[in-house]
């Protein structure tokens, strides 16, 4: 039977006191349930690991390729100098807290605003921008009956298709760095007005929004992922997080909100770039990595959404390596009750990295 419409079941038995004071056994069955077909994941048989280091933009670059205005006020904070110019853009350039003296572990990227004003949208204010990108926190959103999924229609908004739009987006990042940047699509999200007031409506915080969007607010909101040999780098937080201060999580992302004006937002972190490559590393099958998940005690039923095969960057002994990785998401439905007493019900999602090579769970940013 394919493992599509394959059912593990875990039973675990539960002793409840009965009317009558007297303990009597309750059979409760929960699922581990694939959503997706085990056996038609295909996965190369060897991958190469890299060494790799965090990209650095040069000031000339941006303000050559994105800036639209001159500069006119330059401020050093602790995650980077911060540009603005006449037109009110804002740019900041993750450094590693270089030019302030003190190290920030952010770096390999930059922040990019067109406009600051009060009369500016609240994008971030949508369940679409998340720059994070963690799906346990979009799941918050799903409280208020709004699903980030009703941003995902197959549709193009009247200033550009969205293969122009990502066409545009391409163009800018080929033009920043003089390394080769290769990104690619993970998901978009079509803001059109209707959707964007709806979610507004069904929302709590309706007075963090100003204004009502209109058409000129309508966008695309890119979450981009980069690739290198061929192979697209994890950009999802996950599960088993252990405390590395001094050592936080390289996650590579870029997300980018293209409006009529064109890209209004953007915000990259940690790209790298590779310095050589290390060796070469067998793949273990899925079928050997899901094998170790399945023997888990299940407290509710928990859908198997996807795994993925990407690479991680880990510190090493001598910097920064890419190592291959399984990502396996997974979700539960969770009921939560509002304040006025209303329920709902909704996934919360957990992510889980497992080393493709040794199929040791990751919790970390170091390779041990």
């Amino acid at each position: 039977m394919a493992k599509s419409i394959k059912r593990f079941v875990f039973i675990f038995m539960l002793f409840m006191l009965s009317s009558c004071a007297k303990e009597s056994p309750t059979m409760v069955k929960y699922e581990l349930i694939y959503d997706f077909d085990v056996e038609t994941i295909a996965y190369p048989e060897k991958v190469s690991t890299f060494s790799v280091e965090p990209i650095r933009f040069s000031m000339a670059s941006l303000e050559e390729t994105i800036l639209q205005t001159a500069i006119t006020t330059t401020e050093i904070t602790a995650l980077g100098p911060v540009y603005r110019t006449e037109l009110g853009e804002y740019l900041m350039i993750y450094d590693d807290g270089e030019a302030f003296g003190t190290k920030t572990g952010l770096n390999g990227g930059f922040s990019y605003q067109m406009e600051l004003s009060e009369e500016s949208f609240p994008y971030h204010r949508l369940s679409v921008m998340d720059v994070t990108k963690q799906l346990s926190d979009l799941s918050f959103y799903q409280e208020f009956d709004f699903q980030v999924d009703d941003y995902q229609q197959p549709m193009d908004l009247s200033f550009a298709t969205k293969e122009q739009a990502s066409a545009a987006i391409e163009a800018v990042f080929q033009k920043i760095s003089e390394e080769e940047i290769t990104l690619r699509e993970e998901v978009t999200y079509t803001l059109t007005t209707e959707k964007m007031r709806e979610q507004i409506a069904s929302s709590t915080v309706q007075e963090e929004f100003v204004r009502l969007p209109t058409e000129k607010d309508e966008a695309y909101i890119f979450h981009l992922q980069q690739v290198i040999a061929g192979m697209p780098l994890v950009t999802q937080e996950w599960e088993n997080r252990t405390a590395e201060a001094t050592h936080p999580r390289l996650i590579p992302k870029v997300v980018v909100t293209y409006t009529q004006a064109g890209a209004i937002l953007i915000e990259a972190r940690y790209l790298m770039q590779e310095r050589s490559e290390l060796t070469k590393v067998s793949i273990l099958s899925p079928e050997i990595i899901l094998a170790s998940f399945e023997k888990q005690l299940l407290l509710a039923d928990r859908h198997m959404e996807s795994l993925d095969l990407e690479y991680l960057p880990v510190f090493d002994k001598e910097g920064i390596k890419l190592i291959p990785v399984w990502r396996l998401t997974t979700w539960q439905t969770t009921r939560f009750k509002s304040a006025d007493g209303q329920s709902f019900e909704y996934p919360k999602y957990q992510i889980f990295m497992f080393n493709a090579e040794t199929g040791k769970i990751i919790e970390g940013a170091i390779e041990e």
